[in-house]
């Protein structure tokens, strides 16, 4: 298999890709109805949207009423059989079985092996080495599953997804790396987790980080298999993990900063000029904002708080230049400062359609710069500086990948 090779009805789709983001099963304040009816509110076109829509990450804690009940008493903990995950019904534990019971019941063709997860900073080697084995477990069962099923000719196939773990000790992340890798050729992407606090702002923490991942995780993962690294990851973050060989991100920073009351600066690259836009030096989340920045700036580059009392008479757009519904319709910095005083649920639709449309344009954006064999431009125009050490990134043309459902 070709690095980033998925199949899903033989559509291919190239990297990196944008996962979307959701929460019982939707993007949070905009129904699926609402999506596919105005798809040029989030998506530039109507094939956009069909592939943003084929991108979507579910949570199984959002269907967990598909499961039959046991009728004995569950342990809140992760056992070596089981997981413990929270419903709306409080804690509830998640076997292998149930996993891949509820992907056939609502049709699901990529699933994520379950993974003992919890693995705090202060974990030690023998509780790490115990999520490690659990995971390699999970993972074992799901693929024999999967084998089983290949095999009887039952049901839908599934294309598994693994769980990375191994917290923060380096023998532990290598160990699950080494775990994993023996089954390289059944996996479809290998998504990277199991360690807390590695969305960090500033280049201190990130610089760690990446530390962590190209050392211990990149490096001893098969390069033909793509990575994926969820979380509220800033989009000056993307492109440095992008270079270092993650492939695979998801939405949340959209939601993060939905309900907050934050908009994207929109666009974030200028192509003619091949630099980033987006700057985090600058917030708004301060009752006193340089007017030249932000209040008289029509296209400006840093993320605006709109909950600033600055915002109460302004009559200009979120971005003179952005082309999502929030903008071209003319609802106004001012309108949507009402809104959010009102706590009206409109200022949060106004603005997740706003973020979404600027974040899927970014990873298009992205896309078009790679397959062009400007990325490295970007990054040096941007005054991005990665570590030369990275050991999977995209220079020029990126590989493919087929849908995600």
């Amino acid at each position: 298999m070709e690095k980033s090779t998925i199949t899903v009805k033989s559509k291919p789709l190239s990297l990196p890709l944008l996962v979307l983001y959701t929460h019982t099963g939707s993007i949070p304040f905009l129904s699926w109805n609402f999506v596919r009816k105005y798809n040029g509110i989030l998506f530039r076109s109507e094939q956009d949207m069909v592939d943003e829509i084929n991108m979507v990450k579910l949570n199984v804690a959002d269907f967990y009423d598909y499961l039959e009940s046991n009728d004995h008493d569950h342990h809140l903990s992760n056992t070596d059989d089981q997981i413990a995950i929270h419903t709306y019904h409080g804690k509830k534990m998640l076997s292998v079985d149930d996993m891949l019971k509820l992907c056939r019941s609502i049709g699901v063709e990529h699933v994520q092996a379950i993974a003992d997860i919890i693995t705090p900073p202060n974990a030690g080697r023998k509780w790490l080495n115990k999520s490690v084995n659990r995971s390699s477990k999970f993972l074992d069962d799901t693929i024999n599953q999967y084998i089983s099923d290949d095999d009887n000719s039952s049901g839908q196939s599934i294309k598994i997804w693994a769980t990375l773990t191994g917290g923060y000790q380096s023998e532990s992340r290598v160990r699950a790396c080494q775990q994993i890798s023996v089954h390289a050729d059944k996996l479809q992407a290998i998504i990277i987790d199991g360690f807390f606090g590695y969305i960090k702002t500033d280049e201190e923490n990130f610089k760690y980080y990446h530390d962590i991942l190209c050392r211990d995780v990149l490096q001893n993962l098969p390069a033909n298999i793509p990575k994926a690294l969820f979380g509220i990851l800033y989009p000056d973050t993307m492109i440095k993990l992008i270079k270092c060989g993650i492939d695979i991100f998801d939405s949340s920073i959209c939601t993060f900063l939905t309900n907050r009351g934050r908009a994207l600066p929109s666009p974030l690259i200028c192509e003619n000029t091949m630099k980033l836009l987006f700057d985090r030096s600058i917030t708004t989340t301060t009752t006193t904002i340089d007017s030249d920045i932000i209040i008289n700036n029509p296209n400006p580059s840093i993320i605006i708080d709109l909950n600033n009392f600055t915002f109460k008479d302004n009559n200009l757009l979120l971005s003179n230049k952005c082309q999502c519904y929030t903008c071209q319709m003319g609802f106004t910095r001012g309108y949507i400062n009402h809104l959010l005083k009102r706590k009206e649920i409109n200022a949060n639709i106004l603005l997740q359609i706003h973020n979404h449309y600027v974040l899927t344009k970014f990873f298009h954006q992205l896309k078009r710069i790679i397959q062009t064999g400007n990325f490295d431009q970007l990054l040096a125009n941007s005054h991005i500086n990665v570590d030369d050490n990275t050991t999977q990134c995209y220079k020029s043309q990126p590989p493919s990948m087929n849908g995600i459902n």
